[in-house]
């Protein structure tokens, strides 16, 4: 049995209609799915490819398409056969739609918690995390040029209102879903319609201990909810561009209340 705790989904622009992360719980499992922020402004029935991408992944849970008795990587072939067959049946690729995300599972029968992609989770304090390197990489290019662009004569309060450093960043935002479940130095783990074999991360955890999946719209996760909202709330104040303390592809543009979508939920696993 999962003892849920406390959990909390906030989008990034303060609507929750336009989350593109997702939280299911059920007796058999607990899923964090992060979809991939949309590098255009393309919809498929109003809906992002991040939307369409967890929603898609969801269903298999619910339906119980995936349960209990299926096996890791049965479940990745599973969601990665989805993914493709539904973006080849609306010609999504054309219309630059492109469906990923990264997830957390915590399989209950098992006391498993499989994970693919820059999602974060704590183990009784303890952080897991793997942070994608092309990110690490084009959130020092994006603080490079807005370095550049303040000394040019462009204000902060101008960047926030439009982020000119991430239009320059954009195409090569684009690009890198080619390197989606590659063995490249800069590939990563990502269910996507582009297919592949992500790499599953398997952590084993005991009955009774306590853990924390949380998106990456948390840039330090705590072992609260509270605590992790607070160390957001200090860090978007003091630099709501995300680009002094910390490097990220995007910032707190005006009117949007972080910088991405956040998920976080506290369970004890029985």
């Amino acid at each position: 049995m999962i003892k849920v705790i406390e959990q909390y989904l906030c989008s990034k622009t303060g609507d929750d209609s336009k989350n593109e992360d997702l939280i299911f719980v059920s007796d058999d499992f607990c899923v964090l799915l992060d979809g991939t922020t949309s590098k255009t402004k393309a919809l498929f029935h109003g809906k992002t490819a991040g939307q369409l991408t967890i929603k898609i992944i969801e269903e298999l849970f619910r339906s119980r398409r995936i349960t209990p008795e299926t096996d890791p990587q049965e479940a990745v072939e599973l969601i990665q056969k989805e993914l493709k067959d539904f973006s080849r049946a609306n010609d999504l690729e054309s219309k630059e739609i492109c469906l990923c995300a990264s997830g957390l599972i915590y399989h209950a029968a098992k006391r498993r918690i499989w994970s693919v992609g820059d999602c974060q989770f704590l183990v009784n304090g303890v952080l897991y995390s793997k942070p994608k390197r092309i990110d690490a990489l084009l959130g020092e290019i994006r603080s490079v040029m807005i370095r550049c662009l303040l000394h040019s004569g462009y204000s902060e309060a101008d960047l926030l209102h439009e982020d000119r450093a991430r239009g320059m960043i954009i195409d090569l935002l684009k690009k890198q879903r080619f390197l989606e479940n590659t063995d490249d130095p800069y590939g990563y783990a990502v269910f996507s319609c582009r297919g592949g074999v992500p790499e599953v991360s398997i952590t084993d955890v005991s009955c009774g201990d306590e853990i924390v999946f949380a998106s990456d719209g948390y840039p330090e996760l705590c072992r609260s909810l509270a605590e992790s909202e607070a160390k957001l709330k200090e860090l978007t104040e003091k630099d709501p561009l995300m680009y002094r303390y910390t490097h990220m592809t995007k910032g707190v543009t005006d009117g949007n209340v972080s910088y991405d979508d956040r998920s976080y939920i506290r369970f004890i696993a029985g």
